[in-house]
């Protein structure tokens, strides 16, 4: 008999993989989306979180759009106009994040350049 295991860390592997789906761009794209949650939340993926939540990606839909400065990290200042930063910088980011974590990887944004050859 043989096995074979999909190896990735716990909270930045696809959903898909648990299944045994083979490694695919779309799970790339997954853990992306992650990346960009944990460098704007200062959260790790396999964090604790507050209301019985179990990822880095429901704790960030639940904030979405309406409460994402009470989720961002706090090292993350702007001297600025706030209005403006959240709409030209912060509302992007967490939409383009939550985009590449969507649970089917058919409702993921997908790659929009391709590689040169």
């Amino acid at each position: 008999s043989s096995s074979f295991v999909t190896k990735g860390t716990i909270g930045y592997v696809a959903p898909e993989y648990g299944s045994g789906s083979p490694i695919s761009m779309d799970g790339v794209i997954y853990s992306y989306g992650v990346l960009l949650l944990e460098m704007f939340t200062e959260r790790r993926p396999t964090a604790s979180f507050m209301n019985g939540m179990t990822s880095l990606v429901d704790f960030v839909k639940t904030a979405y759009p309406d409460n994402l400065l009470e989720i961002l990290d706090a090292n993350a200042t702007y001297n600025g106009y706030t209005q403006d930063m959240t709409q030209l910088v912060i509302y992007p980011v967490f939409r383009l994040g939550l985009a590449c974590c969507k649970e089917s990887p058919r409702e993921r944004m997908k790659r929009i350049m391709k590689s040169r050859n």
